[in-house]
């Protein structure tokens, strides 16, 4: 498995600027890629115990649209990447899971995780499910058992090949009651728990299973960690970025984060909510707050977030009161089988 935490700029024109051949940039696009226009990045230890696998899917689509748009976080000539975030909780005597990206990275993210237990001494004791879309559940079954399932090239015709790994034991972990689809069978093998229960890792990694304030899909699962105070808001708070700027903190990005970036993911993630009580939406999000003391945000398609957390949290308000009156962001610009390849 081989990381790319930069990946190149796609346009030829570009790459000849940059001194590229061709075949340059074919090896490079096929170093990167794990899965059909998707990658993971090198994983990131964003705190002590705490670490990020990040899938970055290419949306070309959408960086078309933001190239004629030019809003001033996108780069120009960059990718536009939409992040399915994968976060390993390290505790004293035992590891978490939360979340295991889409099948698309499925290798990668198998060798991610045990690399990381095995640097860690620790045995994976938990996989949490927060809710049940191939993007957050598409890799629980390898990674919980003990194959790997390995699609040569991803062409079509080839036979599909399974590779054996150690195995990890662990618990499923998943939201009760689950009513979940049928491809993902698994589920029925998962503890089922509600808001409230929690899981003690070690070490004073104590972990909470919390209600969400915004559901996606049924059912949903959001977590807290009281020893780093940070919420794990599965789709909400989520923001799309530009190549180059995978892996890292919001912070740490050239532009600020507007609420207009993050209209990009969130209008098109919560198309309920012009059906819903706005103000119930936020009131909740109020008591989320009053009850938790938040530090850091891990947004499972944003980068995570340890800075001006009462912004971001005015940011989502705001962006609540915005799709109730102006309505969720559609995908007209793209035709019905183009939308078959894309991931949000």
């Amino acid at each position: 498995m081989v990381f790319d935490t930069n990946p190149s700029e796609v346009s030829e024109s570009e790459g000849e600027e940059s001194g590229e051949t061709e075949q340059q940039r074919d090896e490079i696009h096929s170093r990167r890629i794990d899965g059909p226009d998707s990658f993971l990045n090198e994983p990131t230890e964003l705190t002590e115990g705490v670490y990020l696998l990040e899938e970055c899917t290419i949306n070309p689509h959408l960086r078309e649209l933001k190239a004629a748009q030019n809003p001033q976080w996108f780069k120009r000539g960059h990718e536009f990447h939409t992040p399915i975030n994968t976060y390993l909780l390290v505790g004293e005597d035992e590891a978490l899971l939360f979340d295991t990206s889409s099948p698309n990275v499925r290798n990668a993210i198998t060798d991610g995780v045990r690399e990381i237990l095995e640097k860690e001494d620790v045995e994976l004791s938990y996989l949490v499910l927060s809710h049940d879309e191939a993007a957050h559940v598409g890799n629980a079954y390898p990674i919980s058992r003990e194959a790997a399932m390995v699609h040569p090239d991803y062409q079509e015709d080839a036979d599909d090949t399974y590779e054996l790994q150690e195995e990890l034991h662990s618990t499923l972990i998943a939201r009760k009651p689950s009513r979940v689809a049928p491809e993902f069978h698994y589920f029925d093998d998962a503890e089922l728990v509600e808001p409230g229960h929690t899981i003690d890792l070690g070490g004073g990694r104590v972990v909470e299973f919390i209600e969400p304030v915004w559901q996606d899909g049924a059912p949903t699962l959001w977590m807290y960690d009281h020893k780093d105070k940070g919420l794990y808001c599965v789709d909400s708070y989520g923001f799309p970025h530009c190549s180059g700027d995978c892996g890292k903190w919001a912070d740490e990005l050239e532009h600020r984060v507007s609420q207009d970036q993050m209209m990009e993911y969130n209008g098109r993630a919560f198309r309920y909510i012009p059906n819903c009580n706005p103000w119930k939406i936020i009131d909740q999000h109020n008591h989320l707050y009053d009850n938790y003391d938040i530090e850091h945000i891990f947004p499972a398609h944003g980068q995570p977030i340890r800075e001006e957390i009462d912004r971001y949290r005015g940011l989502m308000d705001s962006m609540v009161e915005r799709i109730s009156r102006d309505g969720s962001l559609g995908t007209e610009y793209v035709s019905a089988e183009e939308l078959t390849d894309i991931s949000f």
